[in-house]
């Protein structure tokens, strides 16, 4: 398989490159994906919209090439891995690329342009699979505050990030925070999120984290274990995972006796690290099996 990856590896207001600590590579956060794919033999070009660099990409080592120096005829497929799918800039420069309508393209930014919780949770909430937005105006007051999220003090309610990897800042996209129910899974004083893969239509296996706080991120979790969606919910998610656009993601959720419920969806996940690397090696076997049967 010849993939062509299309990246935008900027952070900050000024979209500065965004590099190791010693400044001598570039990080692009799914990049993982690269190692593993080319360990099953796939061959891989990776254009860059940012300003142009000498350095390589951290975990892969592959050069950012130039939009000029592709040949675009050569590829079975093209994946847009953009920090922020929704960022006017990153459409902007995408938009003055050559458009291949034969070639399939994993995460396409058209589809991805409105990814929001506010457009994605309404959606799965009305399978059953996330909880509630609100319009309710967050007066934070006493509200317990925990790794950028806000708990009411009835536990009624959280407040957080409405948008992944990004500023929120962009005036066309109004606020950049979101109400929704808090789906509190307490047990003996323990709560826990699980996260898992998304690729083209199935769920892959994951793992389940627990911590004493109310609102936490998987790296700062106490414990880990294994963990497979339900049997009895994995089609209904699929459909609406499908429905909201994205084709290969990490998803988010929290654990309940019934089920789960969905409270993130990032297309530009952290691909490595102590437990994430687990999540991808599932995810790029899924990859590599659905598009060499295509």
């Amino acid at each position: 398989m010849k993939l062509l990856t299309i990246c935008y590896p900027t952070f900050g207001r000024d979209n500065v490159l965004q590099l190791t600590s010693k400044g001598d590579r570039v990080l692009l956060a799914p990049d993982e994906f690269h190692v593993g794919l080319l360990e099953l033999g796939w061959t891989i070009d990776v254009v860059s919209l940012a300003e142009p660099t000498p350095l390589t990409l951290f975990r892969s080592g592959l050069p950012l090439l130039r939009p000029e120096q592709i040949d675009w005829s050569k590829y079975d497929l093209i994946w847009h891995m953009l920090r922020d799918p929704t960022q006017p800039e990153a459409l902007a420069l995408l938009a003055r690329l050559p458009q291949l309508p034969n070639v399939t393209v994993i995460n396409h930014a058209d589809r991805l342009k409105d990814h929001h919780k506010a457009n994605y949770l309404p959606i799965l909430h009305a399978l059953g699979l996330a909880p509630r937005v609100t319009t309710l105006p967050p007066n934070r007051t006493g509200w317990l505050h925990s790794y950028g999220s806000f708990i009411s003090p009835d536990r009624k309610w959280i407040d957080t990030n409405a948008f992944n990897n990004n500023r929120g800042d962009y005036p066309a996209r109004g606020h950049g925070r979101i109400v929704t129910e808090f789906i509190d899974n307490q047990i003996d004083g323990w709560h826990s999120v699980v996260r898992f893969g998304f690729v083209c239509g199935v769920v892959t296996s994951g793992l389940r984290y627990w911590s004493t706080d109310a609102a936490f991120r998987s790296g700062g979790a106490m414990r880990h274990e294994a963990y497979s969606v339900p049997a009895r919910i994995e089609q209904r998610l699929c459909e609406g995972l499908s429905r909201i656009g994205c084709d290969v993601c990490h998803v988010e959720a929290v654990p309940t006796a019934d089920g789960l419920y969905v409270i993130d969806i990032n297309p530009y996940p952290t691909a490595d690290g102590k437990t994430l690397s687990t999540i991808t090696r599932a995810m790029v076997e899924k990859i590599d099996r659905h598009f060499r049967r295509q």
